[in-house]
């Protein structure tokens, strides 16, 4: 009776290999992708419900904002409010699972990617624009990206209806990154109201620093403008806050980025037991 339990449970472990499953998975955990640092901040971009709440509540009180402020002031005609495209209107981390699994670096992808106008909306987007064009209030999509991407992301928008998508209302990057310049150009002709992304650059230069410390000192002193003037949407896997860990050098290897990540972690234990000796 024992051989013949045992002769069922190779049976079905052969079985199980057969199916390529247990194969799969050991063949994908042996070879490790470049990108490995990656992994679980696109799978919370990806799977983690806490992460699509983020989402909706970012939206929920971007309404409620829009909606005291009329209450307040009623419309003159000329309000607007900006959001951002990447990370706060349309997704992009099915990018970074190709640049994982495939080993495929940003500057031979990511063009491709957008030209392919296949990004989906970031949830509560869509509802919230929809709102705030049935209110009469311009939307303006201010992005980093490449302004030769204009019509790729315009057709990306048209498919899932977003509202006002025309090159007037779309300011993409031609020469600097810098979305101060863009946003005073707007500011010129219409009173912003709410500002809409994942990034502290989305909002204000006030937040222009040379280090990640900085930063946060900057968010500090002005965290009463969160959730209030500005919206943030969550975004784990990328932004400046990742560019100042390598000093603002993306020509660093993948081996020089990594060890750049571990001294910044090392850097901020070594001072939190520092922290914890002067208590």
């Amino acid at each position: 009776m024992k051989n013949k339990k045992l002769l069922l449970l190779i049976l079905a472990i052969t079985l199980l290999f057969s199916f390529g499953y247990s194969s799969n998975y050991n063949i994908n955990i042996s070879q490790k992708s470049k990108y490995e640092h990656m992994v679980l901040s696109t799978l919370y971009a990806q799977i983690a419900a806490e992460n699509k709440a983020l989402q909706y509540q970012a939206y929920n009180i971007a309404k409620e904002k829009v909606n005291d402020y009329c209450k307040l002031n009623g419309l003159k005609d000329n309000e607007a409010i900006i959001v951002d495209v990447d990370e706060t209107v349309l997704e992009t981390s099915i990018f970074q699972i190709k640049m994982i699994m495939q080993n495929l670096s940003f500057a031979k992808g990511w063009n491709d990617y957008i030209n392919s106008a296949s990004c989906k909306p970031i949830n509560g987007a869509l509802d919230f624009l929809k709102y705030i064009d049935s209110l009469g209030i311009k939307i303006f999509y201010v992005s980093n990206r490449n302004y030769s991407q204009m019509d790729a992301l315009i057709r990306n928008l048209n498919y899932y209806g977003f509202p006002q998508v025309n090159k007037d209302n779309i300011y993409l990057k031609k020469e600097i990154s810098d979305k101060e310049p863009r946003r005073k150009r707007i500011s010129s002709k219409h009173k912003i109201i709410l500002l809409i992304g994942d990034s502290l650059e989305d909002f204000s230069d006030i937040f222009r620093a040379a280090t990640n410390e900085e930063r946060i000192k900057k968010v500090n002193e002005n965290r009463n403008l969160f959730g209030d003037r500005f919206i943030i949407l969550p975004n784990a896997s990328y932004g400046t806050w990742e560019s100042l860990i390598y000093h603002n050098n993306w020509k660093l290897s993948l081996a020089q980025q990594d060890s750049l990540r571990k001294l910044t972690l090392e850097n901020i234990l070594d001072q939190y037991e520092k922290s914890l000796l002067t208590q």
